[in-house]
């Protein structure tokens, strides 16, 4: 995850207004330690929420992979084989 943060960096794959907080992320990227991102992903503070809206995590998963995940949110046999309680309980995706 690093790497390829700072490989778009470098590419200048952001916009100027994006590029600041990708730095601040990789910065805590570079703590060496999974503990500070996780720590603002899920912080309600202020800093926290604005570091969000420029999130490194998107494009993560290829197209194919959201693809299934999305199918897997509306398929009702597949919602109900997992059953109640099952999943994490936490939308990845409103994180």
């Amino acid at each position: 995850m690093r790497e390829r943060l700072a490989n778009d960096i470098n590419g200048g794959r952001f916009s100027r207004s994006v590029m600041d907080a990708m730095q601040e992320w990789l910065g805590l990227f570079d703590a060496n330690s999974l503990e500070q991102p996780l720590q603002r992903w899920v912080d309600p503070g202020k800093n926290a929420r604005r570091l969000r809206q420029s999130t490194p995590f998107a494009g993560i998963l290829t197209q194919e992979e959201r693809r299934a995940r999305r199918a897997e949110k509306v398929d009702p046999a597949r919602k109900r084989r997992r059953g109640p309680g099952r999943g994490l309980g936490v939308s990845f995706w409103r994180l």
